[in-house]
């Protein structure tokens, strides 16, 4: 347990590890790979993000007009009302 170092009851090796020239050549192709994910990840992302952004506002669009359409309810019927009143 001479290479080990014990912090709050885990066991850490420090020594180092040792890798082998073929080894590299794979770790940099699978790094590589994992960088055109991420990277078609985050235009993925920002695709979705604005996405998000048209629908938000054609919902707020939406509200709105159903908001308009009560309003011009709420005073034909108010309208009606009087009309019978007076009627």
């Amino acid at each position: 347990m001479a290479d080990e170092n014990i912090t709050n009851g885990e066991v850490y090796d420090d020594a180092p590890v040792e890798i082998a020239v073929d080894e590299t050549s794979d770790v940099a192709s699978k790094t590589s790979a994992l960088k055109e994910k991420i990277a078609a990840l985050e235009q993925e992302k920002s695709q979705l993000l604005h996405e998000n952004d048209v629908i938000k506002q054609r919902i707020e669009k939406l509200k709105s007009s159903i908001e308009e359409s009560r309003t011009k309810i709420r005073i034909a019927e108010e309208k009606k009302q009087k009309a019978i009143l007076l009627g």
